[in-house]
């Protein structure tokens, strides 16, 4: 079983062979000036997000309450359903009893 090294070797000089070396990043002062701009436009940002999660969550309690209303009206006439039948099934037993 032979294998072809030379051909990974090749690919590895080729590889290493177009990597450039970075340049150090400059670094800049931070001041105070610069601190309290970074704070504000954070706090900015931040505002936009809370208004927009605001909006999303009230159209999601409004979705909600808009379903658990329809949930609640189909359940009450199943019980009303329920209850009709039960109550016909005990006056026909009570019914019988005396007439029967």
């Amino acid at each position: 079983m032979s294998h072809n090294w030379h051909v990974l070797r090749a690919t590895r000089v080729n590889f290493l062979s177009t990597v450039d070396r970075m340049e150090p990043a400059t670094r800049q002062a931070w001041n105070d000036e610069r601190m309290d701009e970074f704070a504000q436009r954070t706090e900015e940002n931040f505002r936009e997000v809370r208004a927009e999660v605001k909006g999303e969550v009230q159209g999601l309690r409004t979705e909600m309450n808009g379903r658990f209303a329809s949930l609640e009206a189909s359940i009450n006439r199943r019980f009303d359903i329920l209850f009709g039948s039960l109550a016909t099934g005990i006056v026909s037993v009570v019914v019988s009893h005396f007439v029967g």
